[in-house]
Order: C-alpha cells, then structure tokens, then sequence
C-alpha cells in the first residue's frame, strides 16, 4: 500500500476519532458513553497509528499557511512527570507544548496546533493520568505516591518515544516499497508472520452492520444534543429570563445595613 493509498484509507478513521472526542460529559453524554469512547479513541490510535502519522506527513506539504491553529489551556502542570508526559504527546501528535504560570505556584499546560491533533494530545494525556491515578498503590500517602508517578511517567515516556521512532522506521520502510504488514514486524525485529487472510464477504457485512449500529448510536447522540442545545438557546431568550439577568446585575454583593439602624447600634 503506498502513502496515498494509506491517507485515503485513514480519512474515515481520522472522521471516527473527531466525533469519538466530541463525546464527553461536557457534551451530554453519560459516564459510560464517555469512557467508552475514549477508549475507542485508544484503539483506533494503536490501531492506526502510521497511517495517521502518514496522513498528517502529506498535509504539511500542502496545508496553507492561514491554516487556523487553536491553543487549549489542557489542565495541571505542577509535577515534573505531568510535564514531561505531556511534552512527549505533543511531540508525537505534532503540536507545541508550553507551560503558563497561574498565581504564585500554579501551572497550567498549554497546547498549540491543528484542533484534532490538540484534541488528540489532551485525551491522551488524560486518558493516561486517569490509568496512573486508578493504579497507584500509595493512595493517600503523599510522598511515595509522587515517586511512584515519577517512575510510571517516566516509563511511558520511554515508551512513547520509542513508539514514534517505530512508526518514523515503519514510515521509511513503506515509502521505500516494503508493504505496510512487513514493516510493522521488520522494524520491531520479528519474524514476518503471514499477511492476513482478506476480510470475506460475511466479515464485511457484520463489519458493515456493527459500523451502522454505531453511526445511528451517534446520530441518537449528537441529535439529542442539539435538541438540549435548542432548549438552552430557548431559556436565555426568554424575555423573562433576560430581565432576570439585568436585575442581577443591579443587585449588590455586599449585604447592606440601613444608615439609621448603623447608627442605633452604635
């Protein structure tokens, strides 16, 4: 398969992952919804990976300039592991990483570049933080339980980056003629097992029929979305709920005290 082939193939995939990241509590969705989407997300990444990587390789060769960029506050960033972590991501996702100091001590992570890759940064990161905070053996003792971050964070790191170093091989190794299945084994120093059998007419359908059920899944999702949405549109347009919010803006914070009874009392 050649690199135009694999980036017309993953155009689907890249379609799955925008919505996947758009179901999240904030957006409607339930717990489960959320956290099964997520892990979706995860699947399709490991899944695939090199033909993300391949497709965002031929966008920079032709993406515009004025291309719009968005820059996302993407939550704490007070450890050095949180840091380090992030940093790694967003090198592998091709976006810009930097830290902004909240008050005296407090750091938020800021992540710059194209909306999907931030997005696909963020939910990684918090998918990964999520994995370390449910593992953690040292739950309430403080010291130990920032070691063990420190050593878990740096093992991911390690292993994010020689991630990415497999598919850069993989990517070299494809556009030098190899095929993509060879490539996978070759870079990792594994034998070749054989190609995969084609996927046959019965595999496709039920491929087909579990790809439909999750598309009418999602349009349920994204409709009732917008009808809450709508709603919400509705409520704040209501002349009485606009005169409500003037009338709050007119309405001291501080308690009063009447002058003459100030003055009784003293």
């Amino acid at each position: 398969m050649t690199i135009i082939e694999s980036i017309r193939d993953t155009a689907t995939v890249l379609a799955k992952v925008q919505r996947l990241l758009e179901m999240t509590e904030a957006n409607g969705c339930t717990e489960n919804e959320a956290a099964t989407a997520a892990s979706k997300v995860q699947e399709l990444l490991a899944r695939h990976n090199l033909n993300l990587a391949a497709l965002e390789n031929a966008k920079t060769q032709t993406a515009p300039v004025y291309e719009k960029r968005e820059r996302t506050d993407a939550g704490n960033a007070f450890h050095g592991w949180q840091r380090n972590l992030m940093e790694c991501i967003t090198n592998n996702n091709f976006c810009m990483w930097f830290v902004v100091r909240i008050g005296e001590r407090g750091k938020k992570h800021q992540v710059l570049g194209r909306a999907v890759n931030v997005k696909v940064s963020i939910q990684t990161y918090e998918y990964l933080c999520g994995a370390m905070a449910r593992l953690n053996p040292y739950k309430g003792d403080r010291k130990n339980a920032s070691r063990w971050n420190d050593g878990c964070a740096d093992r991911l790191v390690a292993r994010l980056r020689q991630q990415r170093y497999e598919e850069r091989q993989q990517e070299i190794l494809v556009a030098g003629g190899l095929d993509e299945h060879s490539a996978y084994y070759v870079v990792r120093g594994v034998e070749v097992p054989p190609p995969p059998e084609p996927e046959s007419a019965k595999e496709r359908r039920e491929r087909e029929r579990r790809e439909a059920r999750y598309d009418r899944r999602y349009a349920r999702w994204q409709a009732r979305w917008n009808r809450e949405e709508e709603r919400e549109a509705l409520r704040r347009e209501d002349p009485a709920y606009v005169r409500g919010q003037e009338a709050g803006n007119d309405i001291g914070l501080d308690r009063q005290v009447d002058r003459q009874e100030h003055e009784q009392l003293n």
